[in-house]
């Protein structure tokens, strides 16, 4: 949920910019359009951090696995677009307004899956 909350502010934040450069763009309807996909994207990346989580044993394949959305947004935006300089399609959009918050959802799972091996084997 902590990423889902970030990925709204994401769109809000991005989606107002994205207006002022746009004559015809609202960010009202981008934060209803894309709280869509965001919740999906948010719900994929919970699901995976914990199936690593549960099912992997070693720290450093759970980073690996943890890596993978942050690594297919990134992809998203350049072979999309080839440079971070305009938005031109939705894909894009919301690549950028969600590659931050699941990456701060993931330093979160990591030093809270760090804390608590940490504190397990004491």
């Amino acid at each position: 949920m902590i990423a889902f909350a970030l990925i709204i502010v994401g769109i809000s934040i991005s989606g107002h910019i994205v207006g002022q450069n746009a004559y015809d763009f609202n960010w009202w309807i981008a934060l209803l359009i894309y709280a869509i996909p965001a919740f999906f994207l948010s719900a994929l990346n919970g699901i995976l951090l914990l199936g690593a989580q549960k099912l992997v044993k070693h720290n450093y394949f759970r980073i690996c696995i943890g890596l993978i959305p942050s690594i297919v947004l990134l992809g998203f935006l350049f072979t999309l677009n080839g440079s971070l300089e305009d938005i031109d399609g939705p894909m894009e959009f919301i690549a950028i307004s969600s590659i931050i918050p699941i990456f701060i959802t993931y330093l979160i799972w990591i030093r809270k899956f760090l804390k608590s091996d940490e504190s397990a084997s004491v």
